[in-house]
């Protein structure tokens, strides 16, 4: 007696969403080392989140880029003749894309994809990046504070030296 089939389609509830991702994306990658240890397979598997967050197997990116670098080079593939040049245009095109969505994130557009559990992320990250702001202008108004201060004492010894000219010249005058 084994489960009953479930209909193959997009999960709306966010969270039920998330949950079935992280489980599935779980046995997908348990499923890809069993198989690279089992067969003794080269096995390369991609995963990139509804947030832009890359999975891969093997977790290792130097192994997973021989792996890419093996399947360009297999007659027939489009990337045949540049195959280092195209993995890498790709992988700084994903990377760009991952950076421009953690940006528009900061920025606060596109929160709605967000789930619970990177929105709880990202507001811990604003928290802290609004703290070291804090002391960052702390440490500028000091650091202004203080020549200010090192300023008023200047300008205080300059007007008690200018009472002093000031005295010796009339002194001088009335002699």
């Amino acid at each position: 007696m084994g489960r009953g089939k479930i209909e193959i389609k997009k999960i709306e509830n966010p969270t039920k969403r998330l949950v079935a991702f992280s489980k599935r994306k779980g046995g997908l990658l348990k499923k890809a080392k069993e198989l690279s240890i089992l067969c003794s397979a080269d096995v390369g598997l991609v995963i990139f989140s509804s947030t832009g967050k890359l999975f891969t197997h093997p977790e290792s990116p130097s192994n997973l880029g021989r792996i890419l670098e093996r399947y360009c080079l297999v007659e027939g593939t489009s990337h045949g003749e540049h195959p280092n040049t195209s993995f890498q245009f790709e992988s700084l095109q994903a990377e760009n894309e991952r950076i421009l969505a953690d940006m528009r994130h900061l920025t606060g557009e596109n929160l709605t994809q967000l789930p619970l559990k990177d929105l709880d992320n990202l507001e811990d990250d604003l928290k802290n990046a609004r703290s070291k702001v804090r002391l960052r202008k702390r440490e500028i108004m000091d650091q202004v504070i203080q020549r200010d201060e090192e300023s008023l004492i200047k300008i205080g010894e300059m007007a008690r030296e200018h009472d002093v000219l000031r005295g010796t010249l009339n002194q001088l005058q009335n002699k």
